[in-house]
């Protein structure tokens, strides 16, 4: 073991944002691909909150480099072997998808508001505006223009093409964000397949309650956000949440009866000094309380509660998903640095 820690907490917070970001932009995605109204605050939100998070993170992760003006090399050359190389590739492929894809879900009384105040992006932004009002019925006659005359695609189009990609590109970002640690095959904290399957379940369950406590905005917005919307969001956070939780488990008896290295590495969170922060913060506060407090409110336990209580259960889960997020992340990238194979 020793002290000091490479990586810091810029690297935690990219793990973060970069796992919620690719989370939010998957379920944006699906819902989109559903096209039912009463997702469309979901698609709306998750498409514009992905390519901010992810960018974000992406940001933090060249200034940990420690020369941030060099580190466009790894945008310029790919190394099929360096996984920096592929992650680097892989995140500048989402943002560019990720960035249509929230211009195709931009609803047109947005972009013609923004019209209103921006003279200069006027004339553009009513363009994408009359573009976006697509309706299934427009679509239908655009589709047999396209066949007839060989028109561009229609907004349409573009909106299920942008959706179809953003679903891989989302899980490879969130897988990501749990294989830049483990191919280190030096840390057997981190040394196990698991860790990024734990990373993507987490990064799908933190980005449904971060669009839990965004769907308000929604109905602000004139979009559709309402219960059935909720109760969506929160039957896929308990499936994300307790397949978090079943890895833990094995990730836990797969180290127990790995190598000694594998044994030595575990005892960093089963006994060590990260055990409190992980089983506490991670598992009770992060995944059983919440997953409790959304079991009540997706059963209508919560019904009979005074308003005050029954917001804190509605908002609190969510936070408490988020919290447990970022300290999943926080315990694996400083632990894993406390140990090496002997």
């Amino acid at each position: 073991m020793h002290g000091h820690h490479e990586w810091g907490w810029m690297i935690v917070v990219y793990l973060f944002l970069g796992g919620l970001g690719a989370g939010a932009a998957v379920l944006s995605a699906i819902s989109a691909l559903t096209r039912r109204q009463v997702l469309q605050g979901i698609a709306v939100l998750g498409a514009l909150v992905a390519p901010i998070l992810v960018g974000g993170g992406t940001g933090l992760l060249v200034f940990d480099l420690g020369q941030p003006l060099r580190s466009y090399k790894l945008f310029t050359h790919l190394n099929l072997v360096s996984p920096m190389s592929i992650g680097a590739w892989l995140l500048t492929i989402f943002l560019i998808v990720a960035a249509v894809h929230a211009l195709l879900q931009l609803p047109a009384g947005w972009l013609e508001a923004l019209a209103g105040r921006s003279p200069r992006l006027a004339g553009p932004l009513r363009r994408l505006a009359e573009w976006n009002r697509t309706t299934p019925e427009t679509e239908a006659l655009g589709a047999r223009r396209v066949k007839r005359e060989g028109s561009p695609p229609s907004v349409d189009f573009l909106r299920r093409f942008s959706a179809l990609l953003c679903i891989p590109l989302g899980l490879s970002v969130g897988i990501y964000t749990g294989v830049l640690l483990g191919a280190i095959p030096a840390r057997p904290f981190w040394n196990t397949p698991m860790v990024a399957q734990l990373f993507l379940f987490s990064a799908l369950s933190t980005a449904s309650a971060l669009l839990l406590l965004l769907l308000p905005l929604a109905a602000r917005a004139r979009l559709d956000g309402g219960e059935e919307a909720v109760r969506t969001l929160l039957r896929v956070d308990l499936i994300f949440i307790f397949l978090e939780l079943f890895i833990i488990i094995p990730y836990v008896i797969h180290g127990e009866l790995s190598v000694r290295s594998a044994r030595v590495a575990l005892d960093m969170i089963t006994g060590g000094p990260y055990t409190l922060p992980f089983w506490g913060g991670v598992v009770v506060v992060g995944i059983l309380v919440p997953m409790t407090l959304e079991l009540l409110d997706l059963t209508g336990r919560t019904h009979r509660l005074a308003l005050p209580l029954k917001a804190l259960v509605h908002y609190g889960a969510p936070l408490l998903v988020l919290f447990g997020g970022y300290l999943l992340r926080w315990v694996f990238v400083h632990a894993g640095q406390d140990t090496w194979f002997v």
